[in-house]
C-alpha cells in the first residue's frame, strides 16, 4: 500500500482508498481507532497527484489523507503561494 498526505496540515477526517472491497472492509475495522477524533472516514479514491501512475500502472493500493477544509485548495498550487519564493 502506497499512503499520501498532499493536504495540508489542517484537522484530518480520514481517507480515500483505491483497494479493493475486501481490504476496504478491514481499513474500515482499523479506522474506527480513529472515532475519537474523527478521522474514521473511508471513502473511494486516494491515489492523488503523487502517488497515481503507480496506483494506476501497478495497481498498488494506496491511501490519501481527507481534511476538513474546503478552502484550502483555493491557494494551494496557485502563483499567489509561490510569490517572493525563489
Amino acid at each position: 500500500m502506497m499512503l499520501e498526505s498532499d493536504n495540508g496540515v489542517i484537522r484530518p477526517i480520514g481517507f480515500g482508498f483505491t483497494g479493493g472491497d475486501v481490504a476496504r472492509q478491514k481499513l474500515k475495522a482499523i479506522a474506527t481507532l480513529l472515532t475519537g477524533i474523527g478521522a474514521d472516514a473511508i471513502v473511494p479514491g486516494g491515489g492523488g497527484p503523487i502517488l497515481g501512475r503507480s496506483v494506476r500502472e501497478a495497481r498498488i493500493p494506496s491511501l490519501a489523507l481527507l481534511v476538513d477544509d474546503p478552502r484550502y485548495f483555493l491557494i494551494h498550487h496557485t502563483p499567489g503561494r509561490h510569490r517572493g519564493q525563489g
